[in-house]
Parts: C-alpha cells; structure tokens; sequence
C-alpha cells in the first residue's frame, strides 16, 4: 500500500468515526426523551451519553469520542438540566455531572484512541511483516532458481568439453581433432562470458564498475559483438541483416561495456530463435540521439514477463522451458551498462512465438571528421623471447601455460608457492614472473613484497595472475608492486600485449633461442 492510499483510508475511518458518534449521540437522545423520559425526568443527564460516548470512542478513537463528548454535554444540558431547553444550568450539581462527564469522554477517547493506534501500528507491522516475508520467500525462490539454472549452465559447456577431450584421447586424423579444440575453445568462451557476467553483477551491485570513456564509433562496437556471437549464429544457421545508417556516428563510451551489450542482445536474439530464423540489426539517428534496433523471430516474451525482462535473475517461464534459458543477468547488466552511458534500453514483443525487439538508445557526440586511412608504413614486430618465471599452485595451470609459453618461443620455470618462488630466482633471474595472488602458506601479495626487496629482480616485472578481479583487487595489487593484474583464465594474447606494453622497461634477453619442447614445473 502506498502513502497515497494509507492518507485516504485514514481519513475515510475518521469520517466514519465521527458519523457514528453523531448517531450514537442522536439515538441516545432520542431513547433518553422517548422511552426514558418519564422515569428519569432530569435526573441522570448523562447516562445514556455515557452508552454512546463508549460505543464513539471505541468504534472511532479519540476523534469520535471526543464528539460524543461534546455532543453529549450539550445534548444533556440542553434537555436533562434545569432549566430545560437551555445551556445554562442553575444546580451546582449539574455543574459537576457535566465536568465529570467531559473529563470522562476525555480520558475514554484518550483510552480507546491509543488501543485504536495501537492495533493500527501492530496490524501495520503483522502486514509489513507478511509482505517482508513473502519477498523473503520470492527472493529465496528465485535464489534456488538460479542456482539450479547456473548448475545447468555450467554443466552445458561441461559436457562437450568432456567429450571432446575424450574424442582427442582416440582421434587418429588431424581434421577431427581441430574440429574438437574448436568445440572445447568455443564451450570454454561460453563458460568464461558466463564467469564475467555473474563477476559484473557483483560490481554493479557494489557500484564498482568504471567506465573509460572516448569518443567511440557505435558501428564498430556493434560488429565487435556480431563477430563475437557470429559463430553460434552460422551453427543454426541463422540469417544476419545489419543496416547502419548514417555512417561515421560517435558516442561517449566504454567500447569493452557498449560491445558488451550488443553481445548480450544478440546472444540472446540467436539462443531464442530458430534455426534458420532471422535477426535483424538497424540503426538511425535522431535528435542528437542513436537509436540501434536488434530484432528476432524468435519465441518472443509474454505480456506478463515483459515488465520484468531486465530485472536480475527474473524469467519468463517459456525461457526457463528452454534448453538454454540462461541465468537471467545479461539483459539486467544491458540495463545498468546502457544507463550508466546515459541511455535507455526497452523490449517489446507481440507476444510468445512472435518475436522481440530490443532497442538501445544512446546519446550522439559531435561528429569527428573521419581520417584517411594510413599507409601501411608499419614493419613486422621483432620477436622477442623473455626468461618467464610462474608461481600457481594449480600445477596443471602451471604446466599448460608453460607449454604455451614455451611455444612461443620463451624460457620458463615455474613454482607451487611463495618459498619455491624466492628459491627459484637465486639461479632463474626472469624477465616477467607470472604471480598467482591465492598461494597457499604466504599469499601472492607477501610473496610479491619479499621479490621486491632482491636485488637481482629491479628489472623485473611482476604480473599477478589470479580469479581475484574485483576493483579493489586491482588496486591492492598495484599498492603492493605488482606491474600488471590480469583475471584468470589469462590468454596467450593478453600476455604477450602486456609483455609489449612493458617491454620498453625489460628488453628481450640477447641470444635466447626458441624452446619447442615443454617442460615439467619445478
């Protein structure tokens, strides 16, 4: 109930309470002058407004009783008290009757008008007290739900990724087994964007997320999110028509977050649609505003779940039906991503198996006169090949990272925790060590600390390497000394840009030769 409607029942229950002590006062008179008046005569002027000033008092509070009174006292001293049919009494004791009377209506409607509070307050509390515990049950509801639907997502990805290994354990031909890493690579990307959404919600909820904003161009961010859902849309088979109209339009924004939400929209257009089915992505301008449309034919969103469509962990139940429903987060991370770029973002559908459309709306910049294209006056990078030490006590971590490393051309040890890590560089001097932050015994910050204070590491750089990627978590591993913080699972790719990046500050050692062959960690 709102303020609004609590305000209107207040006033109607004091209407109602002073109605019923008007009553009250006239049927007490009328039974006083009617059926009593002979018997009593003027004596006991009061008593039957003593009955009504109850019943008001009880019924209304202290409003009502306090009416009563008034009413009562006139009406007694009016019609009872001598002399009759006049407001002035001439007996000293009609005088004290009226006071009692007026001092007990008083103290009555005082009495009944906190018990009236009273039960007002406690059946106000008993219903907050039910809603409270039927948002309780709801929450805790859609808590199972969700946990129920993340095993689900999870064991998705799991299951070929299982059987894939599997098939490589007996595969004799080449063909079948790129097909099969092709498979374990695209069920892993799934796992790691379910990963990065649930770590988003615990940002968002914490206010935690930073933009870095520039002036990006919206096409760039939209086609950076259909290269990313491309191949699950070419697997059904489904048909992508994009219009971009006018070219060259800018926004202020994060490209990582606005790619973000295109990605999350048209993942969702291809994993409701059908196979064959077609998405449609449009885009125009207006009123210094873009406007990109993402349209499907898929299973659509009932009129009752529509509301709710970008809240937290809510689906509609034909989504949950599905084989894929997801976890319910990624279009309320659209939500809170588009509003913190200053948009909006709405869903409309005509209904279950009639499709939907997701529309963007986001804020244009002034137009930047696009730059021709550079000559390409750039050489081939040189290849650098670095001395790379890994601390993880995951030794499967360690072992497979190393391999790739190794790969690429690089010398690398690893260690199991902080003492074998210190041990290590007394003959293993690296350029990078890859630090994990979870170790057992002494933690990666400890371990980072103690490295800093060797005289034979002022050279090197220190990378964390860790599950922990909160802000603060960013932040505390700057303070300790670390050169980078990368979220596992940590890619070949980021790597090597974080070994460019800081490769000004540690040059490639001279005379190291590729290593083709892994090694076992130390």
């Amino acid at each position: 109930m709102n303020i609004g409607d609590t305000s209107s029942s207040r006033a109607g229950s004091l209407w109602r309470g002073l109605l019923f002590a008007v009553v009250a006062t006239a049927l007490a008179l009328a039974a006083r002058l009617t059926l009593f008046e002979t018997m009593l005569g003027t004596r006991t002027p009061f008593l039957f407004f003593y009955i009504s000033l109850a019943a008001s008092a009880w019924y209304g509070g202290f409003p009502a009783g306090m009416l009563a009174t008034v009413l009562g006292s006139v009406a007694g001293a009016y019609y009872f008290m001598s002399p009759r049919f006049s407001l002035y009494a001439d007996r000293p004791l009609d005088h004290l009757e009226t006071l009692i009377f007026i001092l007990t209506g008083a103290f009555m409607s005082f009495l009944y008008g906190s018990l009236i509070t009273a039960r007002r307050r406690v059946e106000a509390e008993a219903a907050e007290r039910r809603r409270a515990e039927a948002s309780l049950s709801a929450a805790d509801r859609r808590k199972d739900e969700f946990l129920a639907t993340l095993a689900h997502e999870l064991r998705n990805p799991l299951a070929p990724i299982s059987n894939s290994l599997e098939i490589l354990r007996r595969a004799k031909d080449d063909k079948t087994k790129l097909k099969t890493v092709a498979i374990i690579e695209r069920q892993l990307r799934q796992m790691v964007h379910l990963v990065e959404d649930l770590m988003d919600v615990a940002r968002i909820t914490q206010n935690k997320i930073v933009l870095r904003k520039r002036s990006v161009l919206i096409g760039e961010a939209v086609q950076n999110a259909i290269d990313s859902v491309k191949s699950s849309m070419d697997e059904k088979h489904q048909r992508l028509e994009v219009s971009f109209s006018p070219a060259y339009l800018r926004v202020n924004g994060d490209m990582t977050r606005l790619t973000q939400i295109f990605t999350n929209i048209l993942a969702n257009a291809s994993k409701y649609s059908d196979d064959g089915g077609a998405i449609r992505v449009t885009t125009d301008a207006d009123n210094g505003h873009v406007r990109i449309a993402v349209q499907d034919e898929g299973i659509g969103i009932s009129a009752e779940a529509l509301p709710k469509v970008f809240r937290m962990f809510e689906q509609d139940s034909a989504v949950i039906d599905r084989s894929q429903g997801g976890l319910g987060i990624g279009l309320g991370l659209v939500k809170r991503l588009v509003e913190m770029h200053d948009g909006t973002v709405t869903a409309a559908s005509a209904g279950p198996g009639r499709g939907s459309e997701f529309v963007v709306t986001l804020p244009l910049i002034e137009q930047e006169e696009e730059a021709p294209a550079a000559a390409a006056q750039e050489t081939a990078p040189t290849v650098a090949h670095y001395r790379i030490l890994i601390v993880d006590d995951s030794v499967d971590s360690a072992l497979t990272l190393g391999w790739l490393l190794e790969a690429q051309g690089h010398e690398v040890k690893s260690a199991s925790d902080g003492p074998s890590a210190i041990a290590a560089v007394g003959s293993f001097v690296p350029d990078f060590i890859l630090l994990d932050i979870g170790l057992p015994g002494m933690n990666g910050y400890e371990v980072c600390k103690k490295l800093r204070q060797l005289p034979q590491l002022k050279d090197t750089a220190i990378i964390a390497q860790t599950g922990f990627g909160q802000p603060q978590d960013f932040q505390r591993s700057k303070e300790t000394g670390f050169d980078a913080h990368l979220v596992k699972p940590v890619t070949i790719e980021a790597l090597e840009k974080i070994f460019q990046n800081l490769h000004p500050l540690h040059p490639p050692p001279s005379g190291t030769e590729s290593r083709g062959t892994p090694s076992q960690p130390s």
